[in-house]
């Protein structure tokens, strides 16, 4: 064990995994080539067996490379992109961490008083300022903001919710068993295409605690559909019924892009009692799941014992307090996703260009392409907002070309539209510009290589 912990594969093992962990792949390896020799006569050198375990541990190391967390270059067009990240952070937000977050915080100590303090510091009330609502906090992410809202409220008691709205987010999770699981009892009205008024109005009743309008936020019906709105289900609910809103995406508006998009404070100005939505899509920040409304309410959520099971860290409090201090501020050019969303095509052509010119490919190998983005991660469904791209017009085939870019350092995350590779410049951040010029460069040396063969 020790002369092959020795060797360069051990180091290198040992690097990612400590020696432990090492001694522990080693021994998997060891009982791998064990049972591949059970039925030969003919038992191998010392120096084979060496060599045949570290090839098994060399498969397990390049299986563990692309399961670690790495940095990507989102080249696909899709803005929040579920599978990357969602929504990715400034770096301003990062030096401020860094600030932080090197000693101690007052994360739960009151400076005034001297005494603890609530987690969150300010971000409750800057929420609140946010949102127009009378109070607001967050916690690790959507499910849990609406789950925690349905505790608090209907357990036991009913949630009267349209069939149309009964929704599946991403990881096949569904509000039907989040309403489970906080202990409510759904009460399902209408049909899959129409529910009206009166069909929220006649289900009301002793039992009923909570009317739940979930927002279409990662889907698009159309054709013959109809659903009252919140302000139409706020002037027919008995006073002590909650009108709860899962909005999903959260947007802030102040944009023409996503103009179809409802905000937070339009549906409490509507007459929701409480609105939820995620921290890491529209708004721009990390995940985290937000419930803001009028306060009795607000201040019973947060209360409740479940609550500290779905608060959030210290690191996701302090993102998400700097990202909504950017929203108030009015430096939102600061964030990203609204660096990326308000972008012009004619600034995407130029950066395009730019890198086409880096590459070196020859003439009509890359075509500069007028194209078309989505904010993603379930924002805006309906949304389609012009960009502009690079279609990659190679021997290779796309599912070759796609392979050599998820191979490069750092991968490279494409898309392929009518048989070409297209790079979405978009999604594409102004800092991964010379990584993807870089790829170009290795990806056409390797071509002009296999040619040279």
């Amino acid at each position: 064990m020790d002369e092959l912990l020795d060797t360069d594969t051990g180091r290198r093992i040992q690097d990612r995994m400590g020696r432990t962990g090492a001694r522990e792949s080693f021994k998997k390896a060891i009982r791998t080539v064990q049972k591949s020799l059970k039925d030969t006569r003919n038992v191998p050198r010392r120096e084979e067996l060496l060599e045949a375990v570290l090839r098994e541990v060399q498969k397990y190391l390049a299986e563990v490379k692309w399961r670690e967390l790495r940095r990507v270059i989102n080249a696909t067009g899709i803005l929040i992109h579920t599978n990357l990240g969602r929504s990715p952070l400034g770096a301003g937000i990062f030096n401020k961490l860094s600030e932080i977050l090197s000693g101690y915080t007052n994360l739960e100590f009151n400076l005034d008083t001297g005494k603890r303090g609530g987690r969150g510091g300010a971000l409750p009330e800057l929420l609140a300022l946010l949102l127009d609502a009378e109070a607001a906090f967050a916690v690790n992410n959507n499910a849990a903001a609406v789950m925690l809202v349905l505790a608090a409220f209907a357990k036991n008691r009913e949630v009267i919710v349209s069939r149309g709205e009964l929704v599946q987010i991403g990881g096949g999770f569904r509000i039907p068993d989040v309403l489970r699981a906080s202990g409510a009892m759904l009460r399902e009205v209408g049909t899959t295409n129409v529910t009206t008024l009166d069909d929220f109005a006649d289900a009301q009743g002793p039992k009923t605690a909570i009317m739940l309008k979930v927002h279409h936020s990662n889907y698009h019906m159309e054709g013959f559909v109809d659903s009252p709105s919140v302000k139409q289900i706020s002037g027919i609910k008995s006073p002590e019924v909650l009108l709860v809103h899962d909005l999903g995406s959260g947007w802030m508006g102040g944009s023409e892009i996503l103009h179809d998009e409802p905000t937070p404070a339009q549906s409490l100005a509507h007459g929701a009692d409480i609105v939820c939505f995620s921290g890491d899509k529209l708004l721009g920040g990390p995940q985290a799941g937000i419930v803001a409304g009028k306060k009795e309410y607000v201040d019973a959520a947060r209360t409740n014992p479940l609550q500290r099971a779905l608060r959030m860290d210290k690191i996701t409090a302090m993102c998400l307090e700097e990202t909504v201090r950017l929203h108030l501020n009015g430096k939102k050019d600061q964030i990203p996703l609204y660096g990326m969303l308000d972008a012009s095509v004619d600034y995407l052509k130029k950066r395009a260009e730019r890198i086409v010119k880096q590459s070196s490919f020859g003439e009509g190998k890359i075509e500069i392409v007028q194209t078309v983005s989505f904010a993603g991660g379930g924002s805006a469904p309906r949304t389609r907002i012009p960009s502009a791209g690079m279609a990659l017009c190679l021997e290779w085939p796309a599912d070759r070309v796609i392979s050599f870019f998820r191979n490069c350092d750092p991968p490279v995350i494409c898309r392929v539209h009518e048989g070409r590779t297209i790079l979405d410049m978009r999604s594409i951040l102004p800092g991964d510009e010379p990584e993807l010029a870089a790829a170009l460069v290795k990806l056409r040396e390797s071509i002009e290589k296999r040619k040279a063969e």
